[in-house]
C-alpha cells in the first residue's frame, strides 16, 4: 500500500528544493495549484501520467516518488509499457488502480478477477468501466440470490444488469429486507410490480421503508388496505407518500355508502 503522507513529504520536499511554489508546479505540469496543493497535503494521489512528469522534473525516479514496493513496480511497468509479469495481489491492484487510466486499470482487473471479494470489487467501481461491473453484479447475483452484499456496488452499475440481478434475487421467493436495501437503486417501476407480492408477507413499517421509492397510487391502495385491517392511525406516517386524489375518491365513496 502507498504511503500518501510519505508521498507528500517527498513531493513537498523535492518542489522546495527546486525552488518552485506550488503555482510553478502547477503550471509545469497543467494543473491547477490546488491538486499540487492536496498532494503535499496527503489528501490525493498524483496519477500515473502525473508521475511520470514529477519524475522528469524533479530528476527522481518513481521509487523515490512512490517508495520501493511491489505497487511502485506495477506503476513503473505500466509507464514504461513493460509485460506485466507480476503475480499482482488485490491489495496492489487496489493501490495503482486509482492512479491510472481506465484502459489500464482495465488490464489489470483481469489479473485479479477471479481474486476479488465483493467488498474489493466495490472499491474498485470507480476505476471500471459499466460492462464489466454488470458482469460481475450479474454473477454475484446468480451466485448469492441477495443484494445484501452488494449494495454498494448498484449505484455503478446499469439498470438493465439491475433488472437481471433482481430476477435471481426474487427466484426462490421475496426477502423483505433484501427489496428495502436495493430499492434506491431499482426504480419506483420496478420496487412497485413487486410491492404486492413482497406485502402478502410484510407489515406496515415494511410498507413505510419502501414508500419513498414507490408510485403513489400502489402505495394508497395498499395502505388502505392495512387501514381496514389494523386501523387508520397505523398508516398515518404514509400520508406524505399517498395520492391525495384517490385518497378524497375512497373517502368520498365511503361517505356515499355510509348514506
Amino acid at each position: 500500500m502507498f504511503d500518501m503522507q510519505h508521498v507528500a513529504k517527498t513531493i513537498s520536499n523535492l518542489r522546495k528544493q527546486s525552488n518552485l511554489t506550488q503555482m510553478e508546479l502547477a503550471d509545469k505540469l497543467g494543473i491547477s495549484f490546488q491538486a499540487v496543493s492536496n498532494w503535499e497535503r496527503g489528501q490525493t494521489m498524483p496519477d500515473i501520467a502525473k508521475l511520470s512528469e514529477l519524475s522528469e522534473i524533479f530528476g527522481v525516479s518513481i521509487d523515490d516518488l512512490l517508495g520501493n514496493g511491489k505497487s511502485t513496480k506495477v506503476v513503473e511497468k505500466l509507464i514504461h509499457e513493460e509485460p506485466m509479469d507480476e503475480d499482482l495481489s488485490t491489495e496492489d491492484f487496489l493501490d495503482v488502480a486509482p492512479l491510472v487510466k481506465p484502459m489500464q486499470a482495465e488490464k489489470l482487473f483481469e489479473s485479479v478477477r477471479e481474486k476479488l471479494s465483493m467488498k474489493e470489487l466495490i472499491l474498485a467501481a470507480p476505476f471500471l468501466h459499466e460492462k464489466t461491473l454488470d458482469a460481475m453484479a450479474i454473477d454475484a447475483a446468480r451466485r448469492e440470490k441477495s443484494f445484501a452484499s452488494m449494495i454498494g456496488l448498484l449505484p455503478f452499475i446499469s439498470r438493465d444488469a439491475i433488472d437481471q440481478c433482481l430476477q435471481f434475487v426474487i427466484q426462490d421467493g421475496i426477502e423483505i429486507k433484501k427489496l428495502i436495501m436495493a430499492a434506491p437503486f431499482l426504480g419506483k417501476k420496478n420496487v412497485t410490480d413487486l410491492a404486492d407480492k413482497i406485502l402478502e408477507k410484510g407489515t406496515i413499517k415494511d410498507l413505510i421503508a419502501l414508500a419513498p421509492f414507490m408510485k403513489k397510487k400502489k402505495i394508497t391502495e395498499i395502505a388502505m388496505q392495512f387501514a381496514q385491517k389494523e386501523g387508520f392511525t397505523g398508516i398515518l406516517p404514509l400520508l406524505p407518500f399517498m395520492d391525495k386524489d384517490e385518497l378524497n375518491t375512497m373517502f368520498q365513496h365511503g361517505g356515499d355508502d355510509e348514506e
